[in-house]
């Protein structure tokens, strides 16, 4: 009799598997690393279970988060000085929430998922805009991150010195200045924070995608790293960006030029899986053996940890990409240009 319940229990319906997920979404969200993952399941519930249960998760999933800092704040008394912080983490994740809703929500059927997680991006730099220059000109935040990194530097400078058996005083001879860690963090962050949401929300989409299908045993429609090709046109943003890296470099061009440091970024990436793309269709061609693979990619990642030899090998792979615009690597018809 109880076993009958069960099965026909709400535990076994749709709400329950939203809310579960729901849950795993905010689990991972806040346990460090795994906030990489967090989108993941949100994206499963869409594929399972639709619009409806896909929106009511991501507003249960956005509310606890939301409540579960608040209590964090209150515990430990850190309202004041947090205000600025809780502002960026909720505007990302409303970014990320809205860039998952127009990927899956927004019917465009002569626009690709890989142009739409474009335009995700660009109006993730636009709307950034404003929340960066407030923070610029908050004393408060400002303040706060100086002392942040003040304690960063003065401990990077003690473990130099201890390492290197110096007596270095930081307030004498510090090894690294405050403001050049700052300006070289904030120059970083600037010039990648778009790439990095871009990768973020490519990844969650297409992972999340591809497990909900295997577990509702469908096939995924999802374009293979082996058939994956970046259309032609794409070679002018990627001129567009890297010559606009360059000039930055001799002129600085405000936040332009951080949109063309994350422009070169994203599109040496695409071109980058579209010279993997080469290489894997290549293996198969040719009936490369797995150990040889296996020691190509050991050896590829070594080579591209390695100091001045993994920038040479990071720019050659996003180069076979580009090189297919004119070289058919895939096809037995060879470009005529």
């Amino acid at each position: 009799m109880l076993q009958d319940i069960f099965k026909r229990s709400w535990l076994k319906g749709p709400w329950f598997e939203t809310l579960l997920l729901t849950l795993v979404s905010v689990l991972l969200y806040n346990i460090g690393i795994g906030f990489l993952l967090f989108l993941m399941p949100l994206q499963v519930i869409f594929i399972r279970r639709g619009d409806s249960f896909f929106i009511t998760a991501m507003v249960i999933c956005f509310s606890l988060i939301l409540i579960y800092k608040l209590i964090t704040l209150s515990i430990n008394s850190a309202f004041a000085a947090a205000g600025p912080f809780i502002l960026i983490e909720f505007f990302s994740i409303t970014l990320l929430f809205g860039g998952l809703v127009f990927l899956n929500l927004v019917k465009l059927p002569a626009v690709s998922s890989l142009l739409k997680l474009q335009a995700a991006a660009a109006a993730t730099w636009i709307l950034s805009i404003p929340l960066i220059l407030f923070l610029s000109g908050d004393e408060g935040f400002n303040t706060v991150i100086r002392q942040l990194f003040a304690n960063i530097t003065l401990f990077l400078n003690t473990n130099v010195a201890a390492s290197e058996s110096i007596n270095l005083s930081y307030n004498q001879q510090p090894g690294i200045d405050v403001e050049s860690l700052l300006i070289t963090t904030r120059e970083f962050f600037l010039r990648s924070y778009i790439f990095d949401y871009f990768i973020l929300l490519l990844f969650s989409w297409r992972s999340g995608t591809i497990l909900a299908l295997k577990s509702l045993k469908v096939k995924s429609n999802t374009t293979s790293l082996k058939n994956f090709r970046m259309a032609d046109l794409y070679i002018w943003p990627l001129i567009l960006g890297l010559a606009g890296v360059l000039v930055n470099n001799f002129r600085s061009l405000g936040f332009l030029g951080f949109l063309f440091w994350n422009t070169a970024l994203i599109m040496l990436f695409l071109f980058g899986l579209t010279g993997f793309g080469i290489i894997r269709f290549l293996f198969e061609k040719f009936q490369v053996p797995r150990p040889l693979r296996f020691l190509f990619a050991f050896s590829l990642v070594i080579l591209i940890m390695t100091p001045r030899v993994g920038i040479v090998f990071l720019l050659l792979i996003p180069a076979l990409g580009v090189s297919e615009i004119w070289i058919k690597y895939r096809t037995k018809q060879r470009s005529e240009n």
